[in-house]
């Protein structure tokens, strides 16, 4: 079974090693700060793994601190690592696990799932948290985004989502980012790797209610869930915990359509930047038009069958036989 003990982050190393040099130095936060002409919180946000140091900034604590290069030589050494932990501390334990994860079960009622969203997508949804900077939105897509490679690896994990059809409709960024939100899950959908379903905005199973959650599958260890709340979201391994979440999800699969959801207007919505329909009409409105052309053939079988047998019989009228009414 994997490791999910997640330890002390790359950030959280860096930012112990610039709260040792800056306190070797005599020096406060504010005094810090001032030194390298940034503010107060950013130097509180990176020593306490909140943030990552720039080789900017790096290059000025350097300068104002006795570190004789070690700030340097350990981000250097960190590398990408520094830039992959924009997510906060509760999420970092998920993270691994999607890494190891050989299959991913996901439930979103109100957003595209982090692991399939695009770019301007990503940063619509960030800029809707109080009091984030732009820098930090960036960092935080830029980590999302690196997120996603792991389907982008020769042998990816399985991935399948169920969306709420709310999250389809809800024009996320304005109509141009979700039109390539849309066509970017319409081409992760064909990937053989990648399944996707929508439940109805009829359904009304208890499950809706529950929020957004994910199942890890592993290949030699339990499954492992992970619950999203208002605030933040948590890890769940207790085994009734996730037999539960398991069962939510075995009742979700059985009320969403079966298969790509190809009746929900993609096209019309990239083409023109309309709405989509209520699934549940479309699908009720094909299934309804499917049956019509089924029952005129019939018919007109049985009319044409009906002049054959008066022909045989010497008394068909005049007329082109069968004809539409």
């Amino acid at each position: 079974m994997p490791s999910r003990e997640p330890g002390r982050t790359p950030r959280q190393v860096f930012g112990g090693m610039l709260r040792y040099y800056r306190e070797l130095a005599g020096l406060s936060r504010a005094e810090l700060a001032r030194q390298i002409s940034k503010s107060e919180s950013l130097i509180q946000a990176i020593e306490l793994g909140q943030r990552a140091a720039t080789a900017e900034v790096t290059g000025d604590l350097e300068a104002v601190l006795p570190a004789d290069g070690a700030l340097l030589r350990l981000r250097d050494e960190i590398g990408d690592g520094l830039g992959y932990q924009a997510y906060p501390s509760w999420f970092q334990e998920w993270a691994f696990l999607e890494r190891e994860a050989k299959r991913l079960r996901g439930f979103e009622p109100s957003l595209v799932p982090g692991l399939l969203q695009t770019e301007d997508y990503a940063k619509a949804v960030f800029r809707t948290r109080f009091g984030v900077t732009d820098e930090e939105i960036d960092e935080q897509v830029a980590a999302r985004l690196k997120r996603q490679e792991i389907l982008e690896r020769e042998q990816p994990p399985r991935l399948w989502v169920i969306l709420g059809e709310s999250v389809l409709r809800r024009p996320v960024g304005g109509t141009y980012v979700m039109r390539e939100q849309l066509r970017h899950l319409t081409e992760m959908a064909r990937r053989p790797c990648v399944a996707l379903q929508v439940i109805p905005g009829t359904v009304t199973h208890r499950g809706l209610w529950a929020g957004g959650f994910a199942i890890a599958d592993f290949e030699d260890a339990p499954a492992v869930g992970y619950q999203e709340t208002a605030s933040q979201g948590q890890v769940v391994d207790r085994a009734e915990d996730v037999a539960a979440l398991v069962e939510t999800w075995d009742t979700l699969v059985r009320e969403a359509l079966p298969g790509p959801p190809r009746s929900l207007c993609w096209r019309k919505w990239r083409s023109h930047g309309h709405r989509p329909r209520d699934v549940a009409h479309v699908e009720l409105h094909r299934r309804q038009r499917w049956q019509l052309r089924r029952g005129w053939r019939v018919a007109r079988g049985e009319l044409q069958r009906q002049r054959r047998r008066r022909v045989r019989r010497g008394d068909a009228g005049p007329g082109r036989g069968c004809r539409r009414p």
